[in-house]
């Protein structure tokens, strides 16, 4: 009786978040970022230390490859400079990032996935939204004809960004010397919070 009976559970659905500091093994981020300094290969991205916008755009790549159809996404768990950039800034570094704004409708039309942003500080995202929610003393108001009517009286976000394409996922790990250096490959689950295998471990803490 307090609303939880509305509430719809897609098994599939990935939180979405910016992790800084957080370990990147091959992932093809390029959909979203391709020029890192010292000449980075973002169609194959590996680090020991992210920065906020590459772990969540790694997260988002690591999200479709899993299956995913629904990203959750709360603004303030997010890397704002992955998220929207306004007009002046994509002007001065145009062609170096895509903004996750500027895939967000590809996201669902292509790939059939979609995104419920929890924000309040940007109406960016107002002019791509199919549906926008206002929660007024925790009770939601669907206000989508009133946003999408002042949106239009401020400008788009539009980018100079390169054509939509899916990653090639080709990251699973293979009983093989490569992976295990050597002919046994030993496997241990540590919790909820990590796998082992063998020296590689996968930390999965952030993972909700």
């Amino acid at each position: 009786g307090d609303g939880r009976e509305y509430v719809i559970t897609d098994a599939s659905a990935v939180k979405l978040r910016s992790e800084d500091s957080r370990n990147i093994s091959n992932v093809d981020i390029s959909l979203f970022i391709h020029d890192l300094p010292g000449k980075s290969d973002t169609t194959s991205f590996s680090t020991a230390d992210a920065s906020g916008s590459t772990s969540q755009a790694a997260n988002v790549i690591e999200g479709i490859e899993a299956g995913t159809s629904l990203f959750l996404i709360d603004e303030d768990t997010s890397a704002t400079n992955f998220m929207v950039r306004d007009e002046l800034m994509q002007r001065v570094v145009a062609d170096s990032e895509a903004p996750f704004i500027s895939r967000v409708r590809d996201l669902y039309e292509k790939l059939g996935i979609s995104s419920i942003l929890v924000a309040g500080s940007s109406g960016s995202y107002f002019h791509v939204a199919d549906t926008v929610i206002q929660m007024k003393e925790y009770v939601p108001y669907d206000i989508t004809e009133r946003a999408k009517t002042t949106a239009a009286e401020f400008p788009p976000f539009t980018a100079s960004v390169r054509p939509f394409a899916v990653p090639s996922f080709q990251r699973r790990p293979q009983p093989s010397k490569a992976l295990t250096g050597s002919d046994r490959t030993k496997v241990k689950v540590m919790g909820r919070e990590s796998i082992l295998i063998n020296k590689s471990l996968t930390d999965l803490r952030a993972v909700e």
